[in-house]
């Protein structure tokens, strides 16, 4: 090999390792924030020591409506906005006769904030052919 190509292929080498140590370079930023959470807890209790995981409306007649109180409490880290719907109705035809509505739809919640909220449900006095009936309270907190 000539001298000059071995210049030039030295030359070449050391670009290259230049350029490779340009693509290492790294600058370390710090940041911290807060993750938005949203979430609601059901409790019996004010204090929220008595979890609300089902509610027994006992044996109801036509045209009877019954209340029970829980207490909502934020899980969440920012406000969120209560609202409520009713899911796996069985017998499925139980929906068009039995009513579910609280006194907290639309309710804005502070971050961990407690709400008492009263669940009434109302049952139709045409009901007929209902015995039993099962279904699922989903209480949504949303922001």
């Amino acid at each position: 090999m000539k001298k000059t190509t071995i210049l030039i292929l030295a030359a070449a080498l050391l670009v290259a390792v230049a350029a490779t140590n340009l693509l290492q370079a790294a600058i370390r930023i710090s940041s911290s924030g807060k993750i938005k959470t949203i979430g609601v807890e059901a409790y019996w209790d004010a204090e929220c020591a008595q979890p609300c995981t089902n509610i027994d409306w006992g044996i109801l007649e036509p045209n009877q409506s019954v209340a029970k109180t829980i207490w909502i409490k934020s899980t969440s880290n920012t406000n969120i906005t209560l609202t409520l719907t009713t899911e796996n109705w069985a017998p499925a035809n139980a929906e068009n006769y039995i009513a579910l509505t609280w006194n907290r739809e639309n309710q804005i919640l502070a971050p961990n904030a407690t709400v008492e909220a009263t669940l009434t449900l109302k049952v139709s006095p045409s009901i007929a052919g209902i015995q039993n009936f099962t279904f699922d309270i989903i209480i949504i907190g949303s922001g």
